[in-house]
């Protein structure tokens, strides 16, 4: 195998490292209600892995979908806690 494709593996392998440590974090924001958390944490996993990405399965497209509206409500419960 040669550097390159090792690095692109490596790559890609630290990305979905990184997408399953944010679908943690934001789960655990969100049972905490601390929603800035939740939202830095659903902004960064859905700026990496957005929910119309190509290729992604049908599976992982819509739990991207349901993060997007829990990033929405996670949102809107800090703009109220400010009011």
């Amino acid at each position: 195998m040669d550097d390159s494709r090792r690095q692109l593996q490596l790559q890609f392998l630290n990305n979905c490292l990184r997408i399953a440590q944010l679908e943690e974090a934001a789960e655990k924001a969100n049972e905490a209600n601390d929603y800035s958390a939740a939202v830095a944490s659903y902004q960064e996993l859905l700026s990496l892995q957005p929910p119309d990405s190509q290729g992604m399965r049908e599976q992982d497209a819509v739990r991207r979908g349901l993060q997007q509206l829990l990033l929405e409500s996670a949102r809107a419960e800090l703009e109220s806690a400010c009011v």
